[in-house]
């Protein structure tokens, strides 16, 4: 989870001020929500019926580039 935290804080040129921990907390909060969920509902959802873990996988390269 991290190094997509990384990829896209470099991909945004966002540094070690206000916006990169900022961006770090909204990427992480909800993954830690959905890890709890899913330790105590047994069910863990990838995706919301249009983009799941896998297009969003395919995407980080794109992404990537976009930055450079």
């Amino acid at each position: 989870m991290f190094l997509i935290v990384a990829q896209i804080g470099g991909t945004l040129d966002a540094g070690p001020g206000p916006l990169g921990v900022t961006g770090t907390m909204a990427i992480m909060i909800p993954w830690i929500a959905a890890q709890w969920e899913e330790y105590h509902s047994g069910l863990m959802l990838y995706s919301n019926g249009t983009v799941g873990i896998t297009e969003v996988c395919l995407l980080q390269p794109w992404a990537s580039q976009q930055g450079s």
